[in-house]
């Protein structure tokens, strides 16, 4: 193996019993209280808060380092779900009745059926988003004008 990487035996062994540099000591001291803070707060900081944490906990370090040590370590941010809006309970509309009762069972194929509700955009708009868009800034030109997109 020392032919291959062109060193001498006795420069390989001394560099193997060779004491570990102290930058060396203080990036994988920084690993663990990466690790630690990252199991802590539920997988949510990236590279700016845990900098910042790293920091407040006085493990100093530039943000460049925190960055390199969680891409080549793992810890990674989990972004938030987004929310989506899916029904709009507050209408004056009629309602229809629970016919089933939460009765799912059926004696036959076809007797009872039963569905879910999903978000359909569609083309009714107010006066307003008639003459602005749903954005509500003026319709570029080569744009659907119920949603502003191409």
């Amino acid at each position: 193996m020392c032919d291959a990487r062109d060193v001498s035996a006795s420069g390989s062994y001394a560099w193997a019993a060779r004491a570990d540099r102290p930058t060396r000591l203080w990036r994988d001291e920084l690993v663990g209280v990466i690790g630690a803070v990252h199991a802590e707060v539920k997988p949510r900081y990236g590279r700016p808060r845990m900098h910042a944490e790293l920091n407040a906990r006085g493990h100093a370090c530039s943000r460049n380092t925190a960055a390199e040590l969680m891409k080549a370590h793992g810890p990674r941010a989990k972004a938030p779900r987004r929310f989506v809006r899916t029904t709009d309970s507050n209408h004056g509309r009629p309602v229809a009745g629970n016919a089933l009762g939460r009765d799912f069972t059926a004696v036959r194929p076809n007797e009872k059926w039963a569905m879910g509700i999903t978000y359909v955009p569609t083309r009714v708009m107010s006066a307003h988003q008639r003459s602005f868009g749903p954005s509500g800034s003026k319709p570029r030109s080569g744009t659907f004008p119920a949603t502003g997109n191409r």
